[in-house]
């Protein structure tokens, strides 16, 4: 096999079994595996609908999306497509296990490097607890700082959800009353606490992967008390968690959408119903009026993507103002 840079782009879409990315071309089109009943339709247009949506109080996990028209694939599945790379990694396999195996070789890579056990020991000092499986590990370190990975990010906050997926829309873009397309839309995601079935971060990731029952696993180290799965700060100030998709089920939405699954534990099993993801499409023009809704929360980029420099700095300036006071 070649290096990857060394691979030349081979996409062939009359191949069938040239794997793409697509994408919504509609909200009718997206409603086939969608659903927008909390808010009973489908577009959040006005400044009433976020304060109606944010006053739900729903818990659970949440994703925002900077396009509305976006479908759930993973950085990896995107990487693995995008760069023209189903081709290779054991040709003559199916594309599932060919993409199985790019993640396989992507552990590989990161386990090689020198770094690997720096990092690894580095985020064990933090958390002072051992890190349980150290391939969900090097994952979510991946899926945070922009390399391909086979996770998904989710949070715990629906705020901070609205937070990523208004974060790159300026001021100056589209006004309230313009464009009524699915362009025009960011999305938030939600998902109900219970209908995922928790990962068993004990397996490697090439056993859950084969797991063969469930599509789509819950990786979330509040579940742990002694042991950690991750942990940076990134992911502790944006409450964050992670999906992982069975690698024959390419974007998440195609695992879901009213199936129930049989799931083995052990000798028993029981039944998991997947329903349609919940999905709340935002009308761009909203995102200055979120902005100040959740820098009144005290939600920033700051506070988002938190720095060891910038936290002692806050302190320090709050140390001067205290002791400045009469």
């Amino acid at each position: 096999m070649k290096k990857t840079d060394e691979l030349e782009h081979v996409w062939n879409f009359s191949d069938p079994n040239c794997p793409i990315i697509s994408e919504w071309p509609s909200f009718e089109n997206k409603g086939s595996s969608c659903k927008f009943d909390i808010m009973g339709k489908a577009c959040l247009d006005t400044k009433d609908d976020i304060d109606v949506l944010l006053k739900k109080g729903l818990r659970g996990y949440f994703r925002g999306m900077k396009q509305a028209k976006y479908k759930n694939y993973s950085s990896a599945y995107r990487f693995w497509v995008n760069e023209g790379l189903y081709p290779y990694f054991n040709p003559s396999e199916a594309l599932p296990e060919r993409f199985l195996i790019f993640c396989e070789v992507i552990l590989k890579i990161v386990e090689k490097s020198k770094i690997s056990e720096k990092l690894k020991l580095f985020y064990q000092s933090q958390a002072l607890r051992p890190i349980l499986n150290k391939d969900f590990f090097y994952f979510s370190l991946l899926q945070h700082f922009g390399a391909p990975s086979p996770l998904i990010d989710v949070t715990r906050s629906l705020k901070i959800a609205l937070f990523f997926a208004i974060e790159n829309i300026p001021e100056t873009d589209l006004k309230l009353g313009q464009g009524n397309k699915i362009d025009d839309y960011v999305a938030v995601y939600y998902f109900p606490t219970d209908i995922f079935l928790l990962a068993d971060t004990s397996q490697s990731f090439s056993d859950l992967a084969k797991n063969g029952d469930a599509k789509v696993f819950l990786l979330d180290d509040s579940h742990q008390k002694k042991n950690i799965i991750y942990s940076n700060e990134n992911i502790i100030a944006q409450q964050g968690a992670f999906l992982f998709l069975d690698p024959w089920v390419e974007f998440l939405e195609k695992a879901t959408g009213n199936i129930s699954i049989k799931v083995s534990c052990g000798t028993k099993s029981r039944n998991i119903y997947l329903p349609k993801i919940e999905c709340f499409n935002i009308h761009k023009g909203l995102a200055s009026y979120i902005r100040k809704r959740l820098l009144a929360d005290g939600i920033s980029k700051d506070t988002i993507y938190p720095t060891k420099k910038a936290i002692a700095e806050e302190i320090r300036k709050a140390v001067c103002q205290e002791a400045l006071l009469p």
